[in-house]
């Protein structure tokens, strides 16, 4: 057997995240392995539990994740 998908969930919506969050989870080859409201708190998370996936809210409340989905941020993220 192999190894779960490990995913990070990023929205702005804690309802979004928990649906998501449950959707997901009962799935055998998911873990979800942290929830993020942010774009920042995402980037902070993703350098401390390196997900395999970010699944993220394109239009979080602050606006964009321009930053957050970066190609060259993501690079400093993961390694």
């Amino acid at each position: 057997m192999t190894a779960p998908v490990r995913l990070l969930l990023c929205d702005d919506h804690a309802v979004v995240r928990a649906g998501l969050r449950a959707l997901l989870t009962s799935a055998d080859d998911i873990e979800v392995v942290g929830e993020a409201g942010s774009g920042e708190e995402a980037l902070a998370m993703a350098g401390r539990l390196h997900p395999d996936v970010v699944l993220m809210d394109l239009q979080l409340g602050e606006g964009t994740v321009d930053s957050a989905a970066n190609p060259l941020t993501a690079r400093k993220v993961a390694p």
